[in-house]
């Protein structure tokens, strides 16, 4: 549950990240100054070491990087003092809007963790499955079309000579 509602800047971030990442989790923490953080995990292994992929984004800055305690934020902590974000491995960018934040994030996470970006469903897919259920759809309205009359026939006159 989060001790917050999210900002602006962290819903559009959150619905980017959303769009081409699966799989993760999100708090909703303060920083230091009580200034609004969020923070993303995502499980994972790594080659031979098993943790956590972290991201942390305040509206500005986006940070990433390996844990292997637990992924929960602490508060008391900068931005920079948890994660190894200035590593090779780690993520560090600066003064970044929501939208780019994510796709920055998107691709690290995807680099990082060698799981495939979700690939968005094809639109010959979309509009078999959209045929099928308008198929259906039609085929039920039809069926109680022709049986609705005989049913509510049968309903008032049980002993009728459809009984």
């Amino acid at each position: 549950m989060p001790d917050r509602e999210p900002t602006a800047a962290e819903s559009l971030f959150l619905d980017e990240l959303w769009k081409r990442v699966d799989g993760f989790d999100v708090w909703f923490g303060r920083g230091l100054a009580g200034d609004p953080r969020l923070t993303v995990s995502y499980p994972c292994i790594d080659g031979d070491r098993a943790g956590t992929a972290v991201l942390a984004y305040d509206g500005r800055r986006l940070r990433g990087g390996w844990r292997t305690a637990s992924p929960a934020w602490a508060d008391d902590a900068g931005m920079d003092d948890l994660l190894d974000a200035g590593s090779r491995n780690g993520l560090r960018v600066d003064n970044i809007e929501p939208t780019p934040a994510a796709a920055s994030a998107a691709d690290w996470l995807t680099r990082r963790t060698g799981r495939p970006t979700p690939a968005p469903p094809s639109p010959v897919v979309t509009g078999l499955a959209t045929l099928v259920v308008l198929l259906v759809a039609v085929a039920l309205l039809l069926v109680l079309v022709w049986l609705g009359p005989l049913l509510l026939y049968r309903y008032v006159f049980p002993d009728g000579p459809f009984a």
